[in-house]
């Protein structure tokens, strides 16, 4: 049985196992960046990862270096959650550039907030998106990660009234420790961290700390083959995708490759995979769920790329 060739697309599934799974076919730009760190395997379930932030990770391979999908969630009551959420998956995933461009981002938002160039109103300073945060964090790396002397920092310091920052943090079940930090940095004067010292939340590119590697399961023959599932991919007219350079670690050929492409597409065109309807350079994000099956339709504005995914039963 002969290999498939490496730019092609590959279809995984992420979510909650076995009833909520989100199918996501993968184009072959992410798959040539990701495939160099073995991350994202054809036919692999990664299980308990959450679509949105997986979302954010892969447009971000896809070339949306700037975040300007993940930062147009500033407004999002949920937001704090969602920033720790992409920042493990990008430390699971080998990727501390993204890290530390996730910061980057934190980081003016912060300074706009402490300079009064934009409001930053919440319900509770201390919600349960903001509790969540940290045991999503703590859960995979234990205390003291760099996201989370961010998140501490960034709650402590944006917090109006210290006396109602104690009270809502004693409301809720943070661990002992965090509520005192944060309450630390509520009270402090000394020179701003994020401002003057942000290299204290900076992952080093060279030489990143050592994080577990995302739980991988496999996905069974027909899940795995599953017509379904949607696509992300920047070059849907496209017969043979675009690459940054020549792959040279496959035995095709150039007309093999070709005529393997175009025959996949053509089954793919027939299986309605496709959505003819479908303007690539579009914003569009909606979801539509039953008992066991969530459609999340994703295009992006950035390099017309278009980012669709369908759960059929990381």
């Amino acid at each position: 049985m002969s290999a498939r060739p490496i730019w092609s697309s590959v279809t995984i599934a992420v979510g909650t196992c076995p009833n909520h799974l989100t199918h996501i076919r993968l184009n072959h730009y992410i798959r040539e960046r990701c495939l160099k760190r073995g991350a994202l395997a054809p036919g692999v379930v990664l299980p308990n990862v959450e679509v949105h932030p997986f979302c954010i990770v892969l447009t971000y391979l896809s070339g949306d270096e700037s975040l300007s999908v993940f930062e147009s969630q500033a407004t999002d009551p949920s937001f704090l959650l969602i920033f720790a959420q992409t920042w493990a998956l990008a430390a699971r995933l080998r990727l501390p550039t993204l890290q530390n461009e996730l910061i980057s981002v934190m980081s003016s938002l912060y300074t706009m907030i402490v300079e009064g160039i934009c409001s930053y109103q919440r319900s509770a300073w201390v919600d349960t998106h903001l509790l969540r945060a940290f045991q999503h964090l703590r859960s995979q790396f234990g205390p003291e990660t760099h996201a989370e002397k961010f998140l501490v920092c960034f709650s402590g310091r944006t917090a109006p009234l210290v006396r109602e920052l104690e009270k809502q943090l004693s409301s809720k079940d943070f661990d002992l420790d965090i509520r005192e930090k944060i309450l630390k940095e509520a009270r402090s004067f000394e020179r701003d961290p994020i401002i003057h010292r942000p290299y204290l939340f900076r992952v080093s590119a060279l030489n990143p700390p050592r994080y577990p590697p995302l739980d991988v399961q496999r996905l069974s023959q027909d899940e795995g083959e599953n017509t379904d599932a949607r696509r992300f991919d920047g070059a849907p007219d496209n017969p043979r995708p675009r690459c940054a350079k020549p792959i040279l670690s496959t035995p095709y050929t150039r007309s093999r490759r070709y005529e393997q492409l175009h025959h996949e597409r053509r089954s793919q065109t027939q299986s309605g995979i496709y959505d003819s309807g479908a303007s690539p350079s579009t914003a569009d994000f909606a979801s539509t769920t039953t008992v066991s099956r969530r459609r999340v339709s994703f295009r992006l504005q950035h390099q017309d790329t278009m980012c669709d995914s369908d759960p059929t039963s990381e």
